[in-house]
């Protein structure tokens, strides 16, 4: 019998399933880097990954700023982007001309948009009250629709609002429902439209379920489709697969175990899956031999979490699970994966953002430069201009020495890169560490107002190529 095209596609996808990984290793962004948390992230078209999470580098500890940070597939930072203080960041997109999008979820609630080099091109604030963002796509046109929850009349909406690409709010609006509702992302359709993945309460018990809803081109409710269950089940991810939806979460009592619900392209479920053993499930990704990873934690007792990544089939059904039982507070949030089966594990390892990557070696570290702004931070230069103020760490993790000169550049209003300075050149000796103190970068007052990056880069002393970045951004003000 010739075998058909779906039973070579079956015969492939089993040839391809990936074995636990024996090769795993971490990247670590705290410190100089001085990332708290990898919150989330989209991963590029080269390998690459651009996260968001929250940093207390620049501020004292009960103070948090939102920090963008691009990472390569070794997990070595290329660059970092340090954004004001105070709020919760949600999630970030790389948008089609390159460039990303991120949203703010409380206090001065905004979708901000950033340049490919990660700079702020515009920020287009939410001004209604009680609103939180936590997911933003981009549309067909090139707009942004942007999903979150709004507070009204003593109970939780879905709010949604959709952003011209030059950050003009065009319109806002709540989706009613008679009890809470809460969203946590928001994907385009495969068939047109939006699908909203969240929690809501079915009813004025304390159960929490599922949902998933569908929404047209303006943002209107569709359908709603709600997976009932006893307990409190809450929604962590839903992703977009090729002919359906996979919805993970967790459910906490009596004892947490991570859930699954597989579902067609109209919302009827194919399967359910449950990961007991006292796991939360927060992440899931597809894989290419037509399994998932799910990732999430164990808590054993308060302040102490061990990691977790489960590989399942495609029926979700597990095929092996992983614990990171050595440490007390490792809790991953997100997975990705790439074609060969390595994956990409984001999260916090207390007090530090982490990266764990599993299934090929790890390779050398890359050297490192760091800003350590000494302005108040955000930096707010005056119209008569000013001094940037700084520290800058050099750090060389490698077992070679490394000859290197300094670079730095300035990213202008006008969306212009400006030669500020080169040099001077340095040799790093093997796996040191060099701190030039009191520093400074001046502002010159006939500088046009607006927002800038100050850019510092290390490149390689023989080939010119940049090998490590570092930046601060800054507004001037008119």
């Amino acid at each position: 019998m010739r075998p058909t095209l779906a039973l070579t596609i079956l015969l492939l996808m089993a040839a391809t399933t990936f074995a636990q990984p024996e090769d795993q290793w971490f990247r670590f962004y705290g410190g100089e880097s001085g990332l708290h948390s990898i919150n989330e992230y989209d991963k590029l078209p080269d390998g690459e990954y651009v996260c968001i999470g929250t940093t207390s580098h620049f501020n004292p500890p009960n103070y948090l700023d939102i920090a963008v940070v691009k990472v390569g597939r070794d997990g070595d930072r290329i660059w970092r982007r340090i954004f004001r203080q105070g709020p919760q960041p949600g999630s970030i997109r790389r948008l089609d001309d390159g460039g990303y999008a991120f949203t703010v979820e409380e206090y001065m609630t905004s979708v901000i948009r950033l340049d490919t080099f990660g700079n702020l091109v515009w920020e287009c604030e939410i001004n209604e009250d009680w609103v939180s963002l936590v997911d933003v796509v981009e549309t067909q046109n090139g707009d942004l629709l942007t999903v979150g929850d709004k507070w009204i009349d003593s109970h939780y909406e879905i709010f949604v609002a959709q952003i011209s690409s030059t950050g003009t709010l065009i319109w806002s609006h709540q989706i009613p429902s008679e009890y809470n509702c809460y969203a946590t992302d928001i994907e385009s359709r495969p068939n047109g439209g939006y699908v909203v993945f969240g929690s809501m309460h079915p009813d004025e018990s304390d159960d929490v379920n599922f949902y998933m809803m569908f929404l047209d081109e303006a943002g209107l409710e569709e359908s709603l489709y709600i997976y009932p269950a006893d307990g409190t089940h809450y929604l962590r991810q839903g992703i977009v697969l090729e002919n359906g939806y996979l919805l993970v979460g967790h459910d906490d009592y009596p004892e947490s175990q991570g859930e699954a619900i597989r579902t067609d392209l109209n919302g009827a479920v194919l399967w359910e899956s449950a990961y007991t053993g006292g796991v939360r499930l927060d992440g899931v990704t597809a894989m290419v031999d037509g399994g998932f990873a799910f990732c999430g934690y164990n808590e054993v007792q308060q302040w102490e979490k061990h990691s977790w990544i489960l590989k399942a089939n495609a029926d979700g059904d597990i095929e092996w699970e992983l614990f990171r039982e050595d440490e007390d507070y490792y809790w991953l949030k997100r997975i990705s994966a790439d074609d060969t089966g390595v994956l990409y594990g984001f999260g916090a390892a207390a007090p530090e953002g982490m990266m764990w990557i599993l299934g090929r070696p790890e390779p050398e570290p890359a050297p490192q430069v760091t800003i350590v702004p000494l302005n108040d931070y955000p930096i707010r230069m005056p119209a008569d201009g000013g001094n940037i103020r700084y520290f800058l760490d050099l750090k060389n993790d490698r077992d070679v020495l490394l000859d290197v000169q300094i670079r730095r550049r300035a990213f202008t209003p006008g969306e212009t890169h400006v030669s500020l300075s080169d040099g001077p050149n340095l040799t790093l000796p093997p796996n040191s560490q060099q701190t030039f103190e009191n520093l400074y970068q001046p502002v010159p007052g006939w500088a046009p107002p607006g927002n800038y990056a100050f850019i510092v880069e290390l490149l390689d002393a023989e080939t010119d190529s940049v090998i490590a970045e570092d930046s601060v951004v800054l507004r001037k003000f008119e």
